[in-house]
């Protein structure tokens, strides 16, 4: 990538000056549009490869030296329109090769890809690489048709939202949490306290809604195909394997990139397609499965052990996410 291209050729000039030594390091240089590459084919219509790789949040990734790594959901947003713009685009090959995330950053890729569809009239084809779990599988349902690779892992339908109870601890070391509130429940989910059962079944209520629209997607995405009760019986957080999948209707096909292409292929009545990817200046992609690796979101734990969470309550976050 170009942000660790530059990082590593940054220029370290040492004079040894009276026993001193001097390092001088360039500032790094602002990101550029995005560009299209032609992955693979040499002719045909253009078919891009979208990519949601790593954990999904529309938080960017801030790197030592102060430049800013686009997150998953704002890089998706930007493929797309540039799509949008190019009349020869036609058809999207998603990539998906990720165990979710936030429940927003998910829910927002989704109806952007589902935009794109509706403006354009793309064909859109999903394929799952190693995990296309919780969020990952919830945008994949954005597509006409889900491949998995025989080894992918996928599913985990439902959401999760930790914090940590730091209570017992605080007692033993001997803090205390001090806090002025408007309302009685505006600390709500505290890590300095427990919640009383009231609090819980709020939160609860909070997790519940928010499933139920996972739920939705997925019956809107499986129709014909899942009933809602089905749904509701798979829907437990599991994971599944490929075989599994397939079996309960979770996705269509097992098979590998090449496959996809195939029948992406097939579908817009081409002999050949051009795959290509949109790159910023110093990228490069070699192949499909080069795709892969760019456009990583900043890693989401369940729960962080930091300065912000330790010291000061880090607000609930609630998430689409499988991570044992």
């Amino acid at each position: 990538m170009s942000r660790l291209i530059i990082l590593f050729g940054l220029m370290f000039t040492l004079s040894i000056s009276s026993g001193c030594a001097f390092i001088t390091v360039p500032f790094l240089a602002p990101e550029g549009p995005l560009q299209e590459q032609v992955v693979e084919g040499r002719t045909g219509p253009k078919v891009l490869l979208l990519n949601i790789a790593g954990v999904i949040s529309d938080a960017s990734d801030r790197h030592i030296l102060g430049s800013d790594e686009p997150s998953t959901v704002s890089l998706v947003r930007e493929e797309l329109r540039k799509a949008e713009e190019e009349a020869d685009i036609r058809g999207i090959l998603l990539m998906v090769n990720s165990p979710g995330g936030t429940v927003t950053g998910s829910d927002i890729i989704y109806h952007e890809i589902l935009r794109m569809k509706e403006k354009t009239g793309v064909p859109v084809y999903a394929v799952m690489l190693d995990t296309a779990a919780s969020g990952g599988y919830y945008i994949a349902l954005a597509a006409d048709r889900i491949y998995a690779h025989p080894t992918t892992i996928t599913g985990s339908i439902g959401v999760i939202s930790v914090t940590l109870n730091l209570e017992g601890l605080m007692d033993k070391i001997g803090i205390q949490s001090k806090v002025k509130k408007s309302g009685d429940k505006k600390d709500i989910f505290s890590p300095y306290r427990p919640d009383s059962p009231e609090e819980e079944a709020i939160m609860q209520s909070i997790v519940d809604l928010l499933h139920d629209r996972f739920l939705d997607a997925v019956e809107e995405g499986r129709k014909g195909r899942l009933s809602r009760a089905q749904i509701d019986e798979l829907a437990d957080g599991r994971p599944y394997t490929a075989g599994q999948a397939l079996e309960l209707g979770l996705i269509d096909e097992i098979g590998y990139v090449d496959d996809a292409v195939s029948a992406m292929t097939e579908k817009l009545n081409a002999g050949e397609v051009r795959l290509v990817r949109y790159i910023r200046s110093g990228d490069y992609a070699g192949s499909f499965y080069s795709a892969t690796a760019f456009g990583k979101a900043p890693e989401l734990s369940l729960i962080r052990i930091d300065t912000n969470t330790v010291l000061g309550a880090p607000g609930a976050r609630f998430l689409y996410l499988w991570q044992p």
